[in-house]
């Protein structure tokens, strides 16, 4: 049996446009947060992180997700583009080992832990 939790951008940025729609590839911002999509146990979930660490990790059917967006882009200056990177890697892999009972504390990549 394969515990590897399942991650799939196809069409990431199509069902989430509101995250994508004001990014863009000419942007003056400071910083970028990659995005993916986790499927869990406990259900789908969306993930961020800059180069600094993971800056998100929510379920895709919170209430006020879009709010959350907007206003973490803007605390970290950044754009949301559709993508991974090593601290996203690492969440996945936590995740995992959790979600199977070998892990007990997780996100040992937090950057911005607020």
């Amino acid at each position: 049996m394969n515990n590897k939790l399942s991650s799939n951008n196809t069409g990431f940025a199509e069902r989430y446009p509101w995250i994508f729609e004001k990014s863009s590839s000419s942007s003056n911002k400071k910083a970028t947060i990659k995005m993916t999509e986790l499927s869990t146990p406990l259900g789908l979930m969306l993930a961020g992180a800059t180069s600094e660490g993971v800056c998100l990790l929510e379920f895709t059917n919170r209430i006020r997700l879009e709010k959350e967006f907007i206003e973490l882009q803007r605390l970290l200056d950044a754009d949301m583009v559709v993508g991974r990177n090593e601290h996203l890697d690492q969440l996945e892999n936590e995740l995992t080992e959790y979600f199977v009972g070998n892990l007990e504390n997780l996100l040992s990549s937090i950057a911005y832990p607020w």
